[in-house]
């Protein structure tokens, strides 16, 4: 089955609104939702952040100081990085309209240039807002025309896909594709152990973008998160070709 998409400019939509949110130690929501219920969440980037008089800052779990709580300019930020750790944001924020249930905030120390701070007071998310409408079917056919110059594409959860899924996608003659990770986990949906990371030994889920000059796949392996609209492909030509595939589990998120 191919799918051809018709597009004006670039793979990823920049018209949307930022949104920046953090939770301490000992809060049970961050304030994490987008302000339409037809939208629903992109995760841009997760931070650490740790105060720079962070001894002010309760060293337990029960934060409740609103200012060890939110970004100051004086802060050590660092990204989320720990698989853990991002997989409880990513399963609980992203591609939903809020977030969905209490998430811990982890502690790890920090150090940033020639400053040791504390362990980290707060984490800090980053994300955009996107129309439910706006985010189409891999598997479907259906041909559109783009009228922002951004497309995104899924695999919806609970499909039963017994072939492989393939598109083309297709912009203006004088331009390239970039093709961008929103939450990319293909390791099994319902993990199966305790650390959330899933096991790909009987999961051959395959994710593979390609033009007439370069090609690039992304398989199954744990432990791994695709996400905060990280660049998987950048384009020689104005058109591309994607294709996934999956043999076992369904995937986390696509």
């Amino acid at each position: 089955m191919e799918i051809y998409f018709i597009l004006v400019a670039s793979f990823l939509s920049s018209a949307l609104c930022e949104h920046i949110t953090s939770k301490c130690h000992g809060n049970n929501y961050m304030n994490s939702i987008c302000p339409n219920s037809s939208e629903v969440i992109v995760i841009k980037q997760l931070q650490y952040g740790a105060k720079l008089n962070g001894e002010n800052c309760p060293q337990n779990e029960q934060h409740n100081n609103n200012t060890c709580c939110s970004h100051e300019y004086t802060d050590c930020l660092k990204d989320v990085t720990d698989y853990a750790n991002k997989y409880l944001y990513f399963s609980r924020l992203s591609g939903q309209n809020g977030i969905s249930q209490n998430t811990a905030t982890p502690w790890i120390r920090m150090e940033c240039g020639n400053r040791t701070y504390p362990y980290s007071d707060y984490v800090q998310v980053v994300f955009d807002c996107t129309k439910v409408s706006e985010i189409k079917n891999l598997c479907d056919y259906q041909k559109m025309t783009s009228t922002n110059g951004g497309l995104y594409l899924h695999r919806e959860q609970h499909l039963n896909i017994k072939n492989t899924c393939e598109c083309m996608i297709i912009s203006s003659e004088s331009s390239t594709i970039n093709v961008f990770a929103v939450d990319l986990r293909l390791q099994p949906q319902y993990p199966v152990n305790e650390n959330l990371t899933g096991d790909c030994t009987n999961a051959t889920n395959i994710l593979k973008i390609s033009d007439n000059i370069n090609m690039t796949s992304i398989e199954c392996e744990n432990d791994t998160i695709y996400g905060e609209l990280e660049k998987l492909y950048s384009s020689s030509e104005n058109s591309i070709n994607i294709s996934y595939s999956e043999n076992g589990k369904e995937p986390q998120s696509v």
